[in-house]
């Protein structure tokens, strides 16, 4: 399996949540799993990015798929 580039389709900002569609798009020539995280950066001094969201997707070849990942203000704020 080989990934076409993954992007960020969309951001959407709403009052109590955040929602982000990442595609995902199987060039390869035969079907595979791929595991996709979500990670947030924190500003302030924290030493690490935190894992928000992942999910696993099995792709036949050629084919795509649009992921969703909901952060509420709480994954936003902590």
């Amino acid at each position: 399996m080989e990934l076409d580039t993954i992007f960020v389709v969309s951001i959407v900002v709403a009052r109590d949540r955040t929602t982000v569609d990442v595609a995902l798009t199987n060039t390869g020539g035969v079907a595979g799993g791929v595991v996709t995280q979500l990670y947030l950066e924190k500003q302030g001094g924290a030493p690490l990015d935190v894992l928000k969201g992942f999910d696993k997707s099995v792709l036949e070849s050629g084919a795509s798929k649009t992921l969703s990942f909901v952060l509420d203000y709480d994954d936003l704020a902590s």
